[in-house]
């Protein structure tokens, strides 16, 4: 997996297109952010699935929740924060209640964090303050939304 895809499953590609080079085993509609809702497509992938978020019929962002995929660098899943703060810039990013590590060493993904940080005043999550986040921290869900 890299900022651009899974395998096959690129940013920006149209549905049809998705259809043609990957197996898609679901298009259904979800619930997301704020009660709206969004489409997605789940592909099948030997190890597992991958949701991938449709915007005016492209892939605009990709949802990993599986372990074995991992970045050349071996980052993924279940990898810990302290992994993480050995990335070049690394810092992090809240939204809906939810805290992201991103860094330019990854460009076009965000590593979802175990833990929010609610038990932690609020703050700028630079690499002191993520580090003071409880040792068992780890990415629980890649986003993958395209690297310019």
């Amino acid at each position: 997996m890299s900022g651009t895809g899974v395998g096959y499953l690129r940013i920006g590609l149209p549905v049809d297109s998705v259809r043609s080079v990957c197996h898609v085993t679901r298009d259904t509609t979800r619930l997301v952010s704020e009660g709206q809702t969004a489409r997605f497509l789940s592909v099948a992938f030997p190890d597992g699935p991958v949701e991938a978020e449709i915007v005016n019929g492209k892939v605009w962002r990709i949802e990993v929740t599986r372990p074995r995929f991992r970045t050349a660098d071996s980052i993924g899943v279940r990898t810990p924060l302290s992994r993480l703060l050995s990335l070049n810039s690394a810092r992090g990013l809240t939204g809906e209640g939810q805290l992201f590590v991103v860094s330019p060493d990854h460009c076009g993904m965000s590593f979802r964090l175990s833990d929010n940080g609610s038990d932690a005043p609020s703050q700028r999550w630079d690499r002191s303050a993520l580090a003071r986040l409880p040792a068992a921290t780890a990415v629980d869900k890649v986003l993958i939304f395209g690297c310019d």
